[in-house]
């Protein structure tokens, strides 16, 4: 039986996103592949498991650098996601924007294909 998606929140594309996540002492590199007011999707190096609390810190370019803490709920090869468990103010300020932004462009281009039709 397939599992439930945990992360309910809207994810937000992102490409060419590289940050750094801290697991058992240790820095590594990873890929934010989307964001949601609820999580990222990571790629990381390694496999990972589910329930595991990893710290992750990334910037996007135009908006600024996000930290965050969260636990893994999903686990498929090397490709997780993180459930925020402690995100400071400031970095969900800028989530909200890259959602914002991301939604508002996307209604425009779906109207205008409308108009055009």
């Amino acid at each position: 039986m397939a599992k439930e998606n945990e992360r309910e929140s809207f994810r937000v594309p992102l490409h060419n996103v590289i940050g750094e996540y801290f697991y058992e002492g240790t820095v590594e590199k990873c890929e934010i592949v989307d964001i949601s007011f609820g999580g990222i999707g990571i790629k990381v190096n390694h496999i990972m498991s589910e329930g595991t609390t990893i710290d992750v810190r990334f910037e996007v370019q135009g908006y600024g650098k996000i930290y965050c803490k969260g636990r893994i709920t999903v686990s498929r090869g090397t490709r997780v996601g993180v459930n925020f468990t402690h995100i400071p103010e400031k970095s969900m300020k800028i989530i909200k924007k890259i959602v914002e932004d991301y939604t508002s462009a996307n209604i425009k281009k779906m109207l205008e294909s409308k108009k055009n039709k």
